[in-house]
C-alpha cells in the first residue's frame, strides 16, 4: 500500500532512511558513555570512580572537553530511558559523573 501518493522506490528510499537514521542512533548511543570515559579525567572520590567532564584526561587537549560536552548533551537531550545506565552526577560538584548500570542495585 502506498502513503501520501508516494512511489514505492519513494517508500524503499524513506525506508532505507528510517533505518540509517536508527542505525545512526544506535551507534551514537553506544558512543556517547566512551567519549566521555576516555576524554575526561578519572578522579576518585571517597572510594568511588568519578569522570572529571571539566577537565581533560591526561595526555588529551582542549578538543577532548568538546567531545566531552557534546556527548554530555547528547546524553541529556536522550533522556535516561535510552541507555542501560544511568549517568549520575555528584551532589556537590555536577562536572563530576559516574555511570551505573541499570541491573545493579
Amino acid at each position: 500500500m502506498l502513503v501520501r501518493g508516494e512511489s514505492a522506490d519513494e517508500i524503499i528510499k524513506l525506508l532505507q532512511a528510517d533505518t540509517l537514521n536508527a542505525l545512526a542512533q544506535r551507534i551514537a548511543d553506544d558512543a556517547v558513555r566512551a567519549d566521555i570515559e576516555l576524554n575526561g579525567r578519572v578522579v576518585d572520590l571517597d572510594g568511588e570512580r568519578f569522570i572529571d567532564t571539566g577537565t581533560p584526561a591526561e595526555g588529551n587537549g582542549p578538543e577532548a572537553l568538546q567531545i566531552v560536552e557534546r556527548a554530555l548533551r547528547y546524553i541529556d537531550t536522550r533522556g535516561d530511558a535510552a541507555f542501560p545506565w544511568l549517568m549520575r552526577r555528584h551532589m556537590d560538584a555536577p562536572a563530576l559523573v559516574q555511570f551505573i548500570d541499570k541491573e545493579t542495585p
